[in-house]
């Protein structure tokens, strides 16, 4: 009866074991979706925060009566560029839905995240963080070559430019 009972007891524990396994890869797998939510808009804040490194590094190469012109176009970059991407530079980058093709949206799917699905919760926001972390990019890519114009072009010559770089040329 020994070793039937031991046999017993180590079967009982393994099934045990497998539970305690299971639990723990749903709850795994349930955190992975929000960490790497976290890990995209942590990077995201990172790189947007380069704005302000490009707009110091413009504003530090030009002369002083054209600081606060450069400045603001940094930030026109950010508030313009943001309104450009979410409203047409998204939907051309990433197409979804059937048909249409994949190198340029066309499908109107995500233009002006007409296609985001939030209402269920189950991706805790991975949706608008992608699309923040594009954002930041385009932008950054806006200003980068403020520094180059700085001084050369005209305030209204410059968010034709951010409109083109964030809305067709980074996508």
């Amino acid at each position: 009866a020994g070793p039937t009972q031991a046999i017993d007891a180590a079967m009982g524990a393994e099934e045990t074991l497998q539970a305690t396994v299971d639990a723990l890869k749903a709850q795994v797998e349930k955190n992975e979706k929000a960490m790497d939510t976290f890990y995209l808009l942590f990077a995201a804040s990172l790189v947007f925060l380069m704005q302000a490194g490009f707009a110091l590094l413009a504003a530090g190469s030009i002369r002083m009566k054209s600081v606060k012109n450069i400045l603001l176009k940094s930030l026109m970059d950010a508030c313009a560029g943001g309104i450009i991407w979410y409203l047409f530079g998204f939907g051309v980058a990433f197409h979804q839905g059937e048909g249409g093709n994949g190198f340029i949206g066309t499908s109107g799917f995500n233009y002006a995240l007409s296609g985001v699905d939030d209402t269920s919760g189950a991706s805790y926001g991975a949706e608008w963080a992608f699309f923040f972390f594009q954002y930041a990019f385009a932008a950054a890519a806006a200003t980068i070559t403020s520094g180059a114009v700085a001084e050369r072009c005209t305030l209204t010559g410059y968010l034709a430019y951010v409109m083109l770089i964030v809305g067709l040329l980074y996508p």
